[in-house]
């Protein structure tokens, strides 16, 4: 009889612990992928792919080709002769929950969660994505910081942080949690910059930059770390299914022993 509550205890607590961890992976049926590039090679190749699309967008602002490089072990928008001073280009990139990481030195825009442009024949089109922006103050001293998204063909600002300076590289780190919450914590931090929650999307296809002459990114890692320094993020919901189990396991024994 004890044998047969045994199990019964083993099963109820096993099914706890996995109803916990579906609930924090409802978005399970994709498999994330994590990458990193840190350009020590000297190259971008043949991660990256310069875009080309002139169908997306006037060629005019660098949607038609433009010249980057790697050779100081960070990727680097420079000046071409394609005749204008933006450019873009692509990494693939599926993550839609977990932690964007890089250096940069720019005035750019980073498309950290986007679907594939090169599926597109216009920027406008059901476009999909959270970027994070640099807006240079008429000085050119000091930098705002913007998270936003675009969605259903509407662009929104969902956060920002101001005075920045500009001079040097900085550290960003955007996190986003399974039920949608994004931090971002800036150079070495603790304490976030920006918090919002939004959970218009869930899919990703592709990491971009839309950089100026000059602009400059680094160290990029992409993975499932969920940054929270007060302990929180998805953590919460395993430790109360595992204090559950427990719980149901110590009730079960001491109504044996009572038996």
């Amino acid at each position: 009889m004890k044998t047969r509550w045994i199990q019964l205890i083993a099963g109820l607590a096993m099914v706890v612990l996995c109803i916990s961890t579906c609930a924090t992976t409802s978005n399970a049926v994709v498999i994330w992928e994590d990458w990193e590039d840190d350009f020590d090679d000297g190259t971008y190749a043949p991660e990256w792919t310069v875009c080309d699309n002139m169908t997306f967008h006037d060629g005019d602002y660098g949607w038609g080709g433009s010249n980057w490089s790697a050779t100081n072990n960070y990727l680097e928008k420079l000046t071409g002769a394609e005749g204008y001073n933006w450019g873009v280009i692509s990494h693939p990139s599926n993550r839609a929950y977990g932690r964007w990481s890089f250096d940069f030195k720019a005035n750019g825009t980073i498309f950290f969660i986007s679907n594939n442009f090169y599926d597109m024949d216009d920027l406008y089109e059901d476009s999909s994505l959270y970027f994070i922006f640099f807006e240079v103050d008429a000085y050119d001293e000091e930098f705002t910081i913007i998270l936003a998204k675009r969605f259903d063909n509407v662009r929104t600002i969902l956060d920002s942080h101001s005075h920045v300076p500009l001079a040097g590289w900085h550290h960003l780190d955007v996190t986003r949690n399974t039920t949608g919450c994004f931090s971002v914590y800036l150079d070495s931090s603790q304490i976030p910059i920006m918090e919002v929650e939004d959970t218009d999307i869930d899919t990703s296809e592709m990491f971009w930059l839309w950089f100026h002459n000059g602009d400059m990114i680094d160290n990029i890692v992409v993975d499932d770390e969920v940054l929270d320094y007060n302990g929180g993020g998805d953590v919460f919901p395993y430790i109360i299914a595992v204090v559950i189990a427990v719980a149901a396991i110590v009730l079960a024994i001491i109504f044996l022993r009572r038996r």
